[in-house]
């Protein structure tokens, strides 16, 4: 789907395409950076182009993300934890 938005032949007028993902992988299938943005919820909701934290197209968008070099957008590697025993203690209590 993605790839019919970018394709000049297929979308000749340019429209747009606004979706939400938390599967990192689809960043590597838009090329330009200033075409994705960063939602975070700190204290406040902030939606920032990705080009304002990573200067060149061709860096590894999945491995930025993945590493938190984005920042604040991959949960900590103790909060995952913390959900995987919260699920295995809530699946253990089931009749």
């Amino acid at each position: 789907m993605i790839r019919f938005f970018t394709d000049k032949i297929v979308n000749p007028h340019g429209a747009t395409l606004i979706f939400s993902t938390h599967y990192s992988e689809l960043l590597e299938h838009i090329e330009r950076n200033d075409c994705i943005y960063i939602v975070e919820n700190k204290d406040r909701i902030t939606i920032t182009p990705l080009n304002k934290r990573m200067q060149r197209n061709d860096e590894n968008k999945v491995q930025s993300f993945k590493s938190g070099l984005i920042g604040n957008t991959a949960p900590s590697y103790e909060a995952y934890i913390q959900l995987k025993k919260s699920i295995i203690k809530k699946v253990e209590t089931k009749p």
